[in-house]
């Protein structure tokens, strides 16, 4: 795996013994050692990571979603638009109003969702989990192996 950062590109491998995962400089013969526990650790971090960042991406997306339908049945109830327009507009631009879920992956994303809910200090309905990041719980029990 070839790495490249800022100053110099690091070549990355695992030494003789696959034990180690072994970095080496291109400009600096130096060989820093680092176990490949501690690699499998920091990459579950940044895929841990990874997960929280998509739900957040998609937890705006469905907020804007929700406040561009809003937005049009505010037009409708104020009359500047028809019901007809109204059905036009969502039927036709789905991906502007239109919330769709899927079910949860791996557990870690049960517990992505709970840590971002956790940092956001309120309570929520599954209902609400379910709008603002597109999840559906159908499958939480074989998740939880119940």
């Amino acid at each position: 795996m070839n790495i490249t950062t800022y100053k110099s590109d690091y070549y990355v491998g695992l030494d003789s013994t696959e034990t180690k995962f072994v970095a080496v400089s291109s400009n600096k013969p130096i060989t820093i050692g680092v176990s490949k526990e501690t690699i499998d650790n920091i990459f579950n971090i940044n895929k841990f990571n990874a997960i929280k960042e998509d739900f957040y991406a998609i937890g705006i997306n469905n907020l804007i979603k929700k406040n561009n339908l809003l937005q049009l049945s505010l037009q409708l109830s104020d009359e500047l638009i028809t019901e007809e327009e109204f059905e036009y507009e969502t039927e036709n631009n789905t991906e502007k109003y239109i919330i769709s879920t899927k079910g949860l992956n791996s557990t870690n994303d049960l517990l992505a969702l709970n840590e971002i809910v956790k940092k956001i200090g309120r309570d929520f309905t599954v209902d609400q989990i379910t709008e603002i990041f597109s999840v559906s719980f159908k499958n939480i029990k074989s998740l939880l192996k119940l």
